[in-house]
């Protein structure tokens, strides 16, 4: 999932819809969303109570996964204390203030919004010399606006803001060698439709030209799937109806950093018990009341992989099983999530620490 990797995941940083509204492709494979956020997840609209101040947050330890570097010429070892952390709740959306003046409308919506922040600090080793980076500390932070569930998530605005700290070659020599300082701003504003997109670059880097780019991406009306933004993808698997080990569909994500979409490919491995060994993960459920320490948590590993010949290796999100659709007691949490980085440099873990949620029904 390349494309995911290098706006989410590139080495120092790693993480974090559709309805066509009347012009859908004709022939186009849906991916269905649910609520899975609320106790009851049939309910298709936004929920009042999220617009009155209901809202969730989650908070996420990150680390390297063990013993999954396999990189002989340098390796990158993050502090104790990285952390990953999401926001959701909705607001009233004004589309003559929140987009750009060729997509301006007399109109407001109530919209969902995602917040996500990722803490990253450590350094780059040279493995022949043992020398390393001074350390860094880098970020993302996104926010992505977008429909309700009964418009399949259809995403209006988003922005990502990366500073990153990244491997610039896959043999460094020299200390000086192995990384690159990365600064920008991504912002992506959709027409009211979701027809098309347009996305707008800023170089953040001290000195450098902060000039506007500008890129337009068309034909998001027939893709032929359903279409997500890249900010919010994680939280468009959530949505997903992914019991069953069968589970296979294909959505389209809108990467702005490359100003074009791309396919991705969903795959579930079925509902499985959350091993023994995942304590924390366990306790931030138990501490939500979203279930007791005597119970066990089911929960389903889902996928994503790049449509191409040149794939990359999958994100694999874990979520709490939605094992009754009125009584969705863990509502569907991102558990765990993994992330492949380039350069063979690991893979990034987030586990689920803390739930803080006032979301009802």
């Amino acid at each position: 999932m390349k494309t995911l990797t290098k706006i989410l995941a590139v080495s120092a940083l790693s993480v974090a819809v559709i309805g066509a509204v009347g012009c859908a492709k004709v022939g186009k494979v849906v991916a269905n969303t649910s609520a899975n956020w609320y106790k009851n997840t049939t309910y298709p609209n936004v929920q009042q109570t999220t617009l009155n101040g209901s809202h969730e947050k989650l908070i996420y330890s990150v680390k390297l996964a063990e013993n999954s570097a396999t990189n002989t010429k340098f390796s990158v070892e993050y502090d104790s204390n990285c952390t990953y952390v999401t926001e959701f709740y909705a607001e009233n959306f004004n589309w003559n203030e929140g987009t750009l003046s060729e997509y301006k409308q007399d109109k407001q919506e109530v919209l969902y919004v995602l917040k996500t922040e990722l803490t990253l600090s450590g350094k780059y080793v040279l493995t022949a010399t043992g020398e390393s980076t001074p350390t860094f500390n880098d970020g993302v932070t996104s926010v992505c606006y977008f429909r309700s569930a009964g418009q399949n998530l259809e995403p209006v605005y988003s922005s990502i803001e990366v500073h990153s700290t990244s491997p610039k070659t896959l043999n460094p020599k020299t200390v000086a060698e192995m990384t690159i300082k990365m600064d920008y701003l991504y912002k992506t504003y959709y027409n009211s439709d979701c027809s098309q997109a347009t996305t707008v670059y800023t170089d953040l880097t001290s000195g450098a030209n902060s000039a506007e780019v500008k890129k337009v991406i068309g034909g998001l009306n027939e893709t032929g799937y359903s279409v997500f933004d890249n900010a919010s993808v994680y939280f468009a698997m959530r949505a997903l109806n992914t019991n069953s080990s069968t589970y296979s569909k294909i959505i389209s994500v809108v990467q702005p950093a490359e100003g074009v979409y791309k396919n991705y490919g969903i795959s579930s491995s079925g509902e499985g018990a959350l091993p023994d060994s995942q304590t924390q993960i366990k306790e931030a459920l138990v501490g939500a009341g979203y279930i007791t320490a005597e119970e066990t948590v089911k929960y389903n590993a889902v996928s994503s992989t790049l449509q191409a010949e040149m794939s990359g290796s999958p994100h694999t999100a874990w979520f709490a099983s939605v094992s009754n659709a009125t009584q969705n007691w863990c509502r569907s949490t991102m558990l765990k999530l993994l992330v492949p980085l380039s350069y063979n440099l690991g893979v990034m873990q987030y586990d689920l620490k803390t739930v803080e949620s006032s979301l009802e029904a």
